[in-house]
């Protein structure tokens, strides 16, 4: 598969992208019968398209060089979930190469969220005392957190419960 130019890219994005940000449970077994519970902020930049079209899939993953992609029935999704992939690659990319549609607002507010990720990621890693589940988020960053989720949410159609909201059809 050959690359993609970063312009086409960016046009498939416009369409089929999502920025995503994501509040998760955890549970391991690290004991029999006793459960540890983690809490973490999870970001994914993914495109969804038709089976027939993975091949463009594949392309994006070469270009960006990170992600997986993968088949269900009659649909193909690149992901990339890794921090530093996202960091590193997805996002100083669509620096690079600008989204221009209703993507462009989402591209914004997920990379505000990678940015406050990764200030507690830093201050983690020079507290080295603290075992490295414990969470350092400000109060003000776990706001702002939680705005961009809700925001995203509302960007991408869906209720603060994660259901898709109806839209009602306009003849062009």
């Amino acid at each position: 598969m050959a690359k993609l130019p970063g312009d086409y890219v960016a046009g498939l994005v416009d369409g089929e992208g999502h920025f995503g940000l994501n509040y998760r449970r955890d549970i391991k077994y690290k004991l029999k019968n006793r459960p540890e519970v983690r809490y973490r902020w999870v970001l994914v930049f993914a495109i969804s398209m038709a089976v027939k079209d993975k091949h463009l899939l594949k392309s994006i993953g070469k270009t960006l060089g990170c992600g997986v992609l993968s088949i269900s029935g009659g649909d193909a999704q690149y992901d990339v979930y890794k921090f530093e992939d996202l960091k590193n690659k997805v996002m100083p990319f669509f620096e690079k190469y600008r989204l221009r549609g209703s993507k462009s607002a989402s591209f914004e507010l997920w990379k505000e969220a990678i940015l406050i990720i990764d200030a507690e990621k830093q201050r983690r890693r020079q507290k080295i005392s603290k075992p490295a589940t414990s969470i350092n988020f400000s109060a003000d960053e776990l706001h702002k957190l939680q705005q961009i989720k809700l925001k995203l949410s509302g960007l991408h159609g869906l209720t603060k419960f994660g259901l898709a909201k109806g839209r009602p059809r306009k003849d062009i």
